[in-house]
C-alpha cells in the first residue's frame, strides 16, 4: 500500500469520525431536548392532574358567560356548564351567586357520574337563596322533565332553594319526571335548604335501588301553583332517610311525603320509612 493510498484512508477515517462525533452530538441534543420537555410535564403533572380532579367553579347567571374560566372574578353563566366541566371520580365545588335562579330543563340536565358533587352559595349574603328551578316539556300531551342525573355521586348542598316542575297544564306525566333520578349508589346530604315541591317527585328510584339521605335543618313545603296537592318527596323501594330539624308542609306527616315498600322476610309489604325520627 503506497503513502497515498494510506493517507487517502486516514482522511476517510477522519471524515467517518467527524460524521460519528457529530451524530453523538445530535443524539446528546435530542436528549437534553427530551429530557428537559419530561422534567418539564413532571413538574406540572400534579396541577395539572389538579385541575381536572378538582374544580371550585362560580356561576353568575346575570353577568357570567359560560365561556368564562369559572372563577369568582370570571364567573360562568349556568350550572349545566359547571356539570359539563366535570371528570368522572372529581370533586366537583359549584357556588351559585345569592338571588338567582337555575332553570333545568329537559334538554339541558344536570349529568355527572361517579363524583363527589357540592353546591353552595357566594354572593350577598342578605340576598334569598339561589334557586334550582325544574322545568316541565309538553310531548305528546304529556309532562316531561328532568333534573340531576347522577349515578355513583355523592352530592351535598348548603343554602339553596330546590323547586320541582309545575304542570299548569296538567299534562300527563311519564316515568322520566323526578328532580333526582339514576341513583344508583348515590347518597345525599341537604344542609339549610328548602325544598319546595310541584308536581313532580323530588327524589324517585327508577330501578329499585336504595337511596340514602340526610337531611339538616331543610325546610319542606309545597310549591304555589301546584295541580297535585299529594305529590310525594321520596318515591323509593328502600334506602336510610335519616331527617334532623326537618319542617315539613303544613298538614302534611311524613307518610303524606313518602311512598314506596319493601317485602319483609315474611312477605309482608311494609314502607321502608315508618320509623322516622326529627
Amino acid at each position: 500500500m503506497s503513502i497515498n493510498d494510506i493517507n487517502n484512508a486516514a482522511a476517510a477515517m477522519n471524515q467517518l469520525k467527524a460524521r460519528y462525533d457529530g451524530f453523538l452530538d445530535d443524539a446528546d441534543g435530542q436528549i437534553a431536548t427530551r429530557q428537559a420537555a419530561y422534567d418539564a410535564l413532571s413538574g406540572n403533572l400534579k396541577g395539572i392532574v389538579d385541575d381536572k380532579m378538582f374544580q371550585r367553579i362560580y356561576v353568575n347567571a346575570q353577568n357570567g358567560s359560560d365561556t368564562s374560566e369559572g372563577s369568582e372574578s370570571d364567573p360562568i353563566e349556568t350550572i349545566q356548564e359547571a356539570f359539563a366541566r366535570t371528570t368522572p371520580g372529581s370533586l366537583l365545588e359549584v357556588r351559585l351567586t345569592r338571588g338567582e335562579t337555575y332553570v333545568i330543563s329537559r334538554d339541558l340536565p344536570l349529568n355527572a357520574e361517579n363524583c363527589y358533587i357540592v353546591i353552595n352559595t357566594w354572593g350577598d349574603a342578605t340576598e334569598p337563596l339561589p334557586v334550582i328551578q325544574q322545568d316541565i316539556t309538553n310531548i305528546s300531551n304529556s309532562g316531561y322533565a328532568s333534573g340531576f342525573i347522577l349515578p355513583s355521586c355523592v352530592f351535598r348542598a348548603f343554602d339553596i332553594r330546590f323547586e320541582t316542575a309545575l304542570n299548569p297544564d296538567n299534562l300527563g306525566l311519564t316515568g322520566f319526571t323526578s328532580f333526582f333520578e339514576t341513583m344508583t349508589q348515590n347518597f345525599f346530604y341537604l344542609r339549610s335548604c328548602e325544598i319546595s315541591i310541584g308536581d313532580i317527585v323530588p327524589f324517585t328510584s327508577r330501578y329499585n335501588e336504595p337511596i340514602w339521605i340526610n337531611f339538616y335543618n331543610v325546610d319542606i313545603e309545597r310549591r304555589a301553583g301546584a295541580n297535585n296537592s299529594t305529590t310525594k318527596l321520596i318515591n323509593a323501594s328502600g334506602g336510610i332517610l335519616r331527617a334532623t330539624g326537618v319542617t315539613l308542609p303544613s298538614g302534611d306527616a311524613w307518610s303524606d311525603l313518602i311512598s314506596g315498600q319493601v317485602y319483609a322476610a315474611d312477605g309482608e309489604a311494609r314502607n321502608f320509612i315508618t320509623n322516622v325520627q326529627i
